[in-house]
């Protein structure tokens, strides 16, 4: 029997048809605005059309970061060796790896949706689908075996969409044979060669984790940068410091097709490049906003491929019930679990409001790949900050042989930050190095409220920390 049956709470009753929100999606955004809305006595539907609890809780952040710091662990054991380590053979137990994973995500879909009932929420498994301005219609899900009840219509008069971002499609021939990121982290072992399409965050931090398991890496990108949005210079060293590693790049490719081979092999064919026989194709290039089985057209919500159509209250411009946030709106922000965590907040304050006061603010939030070593990046690029004509000073250092650098087992590291001249502001943060993952909320902390660079100079941190070396930094 389906838990959420059992319900006695006026809020929990699944029975209904009619609520005062209707909130699609599961993730931190949509629990966080259901929450609020039932803590001030209004009747909450949450629909779900996979297992509760969200991309960064089952299929992003969370896991991805088990494997990413046993990468870094891996890598600063290896490169250390001699110094402080001996070892005959070090390498990573995938096994042990994914099992040590599960234990983090195999909780959550469970947990998520008692925690939501218990505070109130009714929960509905499936797929929603708009059939006019006020009702949805929720399908059975084939991705969630919990997904049994026969298709039902429920009503609101508001709508809080977070419903996330999908890999991009790819349609050239053969490209039905490439997993996505939440098959390669349910991967119960890595073969030796690995082919990585598009060099976001998924390429670079995946593929750093597959080199440190041993396996042949080529990473592909068609345009001619790896990891945009983050400092080129940066992005520059880490490249260098990866095919030191041994993963092999290729810029400017495209990809027009995948064979299959006899065996468990692929042939993969490039434009203007020789081919590659790999063993595993992996998607990386690129999210899109996961609206394509919303049917928003009938709700007349505008959206394009950029997402549902937002004012700054983050409520939708062609439907006044409607709020979107995170990775599904088009809010002007990067696809971040901060940006969307500040979308929640921002919705959760104006989705009953008969006038939205609430605007949202991404100053200072940071973004960080976790690569080995990890990137970082807050506020704006060298080009943004000429773009807007402020006026900067450039601090800017290859740290690879600092003494915190040395310690850590990984000699590369480096530094960019922008000084505006006339207010000694803060405008732009950008890191590489082990401990830089921290190191960037301070100086998002920095911008976002506007403490000049020489009182992070003057703070006296504990030492010795990487934390410390920002006094160097500025």
């Amino acid at each position: 029997m389906n838990a959420a049956t059992t319900f006695t709470s006026p809020y929990q009753e699944r029975t209904k048809s009619q609520f005062d929100l209707i909130v699609i999606g599961s993730g931190p955004a949509a629990k966080t605005i259901a929450r609020e809305a039932v803590q001030s006595k209004r009747s909450v539907a949450l629909v779900e059309n996979r297992e509760f609890g969200g991309t960064c809780a089952l299929r992003g952040c969370n896991p991805k970061k088990v494997f990413t710091n046993a990468a870094l662990l891996f890598d600063q054991i290896s490169f250390d060796e001699g110094k402080r380590f001996e070892h005959q053979k070090l390498e990573l137990n995938w096994q042990e790896l994914l099992s040590y994973k599960r234990q983090f995500t195999e909780p959550v879909a469970k947990h998520t949706e008692e925690k939501l009932n218990d505070q109130g929420v009714a929960t509905f498994h499936g797929q929603a689908s708009f059939v006019d301005r006020q009702t949805v219609e929720v399908h059975p899900s084939k991705n969630d075996p919990a997904s049994v009840d026969p298709a039902r219509r429920i009503h609101a008069k508001r709508f809080a969409i977070c419903v996330g971002a999908a890999p991009r499609p790819l349609s050239f021939p053969g490209s039905g044979w490439i997993i996505n990121s939440d098959e390669f982290l349910e991967q119960t072992h890595l073969p030796r060669r690995v082919l990585f399409v598009g060099g976001g965050y998924i390429s670079m931090e995946f593929g750093h984790v597959a080199r440190s398991y041993g396996s042949d890496v080529t990473i592909v990108e068609q345009g001619d940068r790896l990891l945009s949005g983050f400092d080129h210079d940066m992005v520059d060293q880490l490249v260098a410091w990866s095919k030191q590693k041994g993963i092999r790049f290729r810029t400017e490719c495209k990809i027009q097709a995948i064979k299959k081979q006899s065996g468990n092999s692929f042939l993969v064919h490039f434009k203007n490049n020789q081919p590659i026989e790999v063993d595993l194709v992996v998607h990386g290039a690129g999210r899109i906003p996961n609206l394509d089985r919303l049917n928003l057209s009938a709700a007349e919500i505008k959206f394009t491929k950029r997402g549902i159509a937002v004012d700054s209250s983050l409520r939708s411009t062609s439907h006044d019930g409607v709020f979107a946030g995170g990775d599904c709106a088009n809010n002007g922000a990067p696809m971040l679990t901060p940006i969307a965590n500040e979308d929640a907040y921002v919705i959760g304050k104006n989705v009953f409001a008969d006038q939205p006061t609430h605007r949202a603010n991404y100053r200072g939030i940071a973004a960080v790949a976790f690569t080995c070593p990890p990137i970082a990046t807050v506020g704006m690029t060298e080009e943004e900050a000429s773009e807007q004509g402020i006026e900067f000073d450039i601090h800017t250092k290859d740290t690879s042989t600092w003494g915190s650098v040395r310690k850590a087992g990984l000699t590369c590291a480096g530094y960019k930050i922008l000084v505006e001249k006339s207010s000694g502001l803060i405008v732009g943060a950008h890191l590489l190095g082990v401990g830089s993952e921290d190191q960037v909320n301070l100086f998002a902390l920095a911008i976002r409220h506007q403490i000049p660079a020489k009182e992070l100079k003057a703070m006296p941190f504990a030492y010795p920390t990487f934390t410390a070396d920002i006094k160097r930094m500025v």
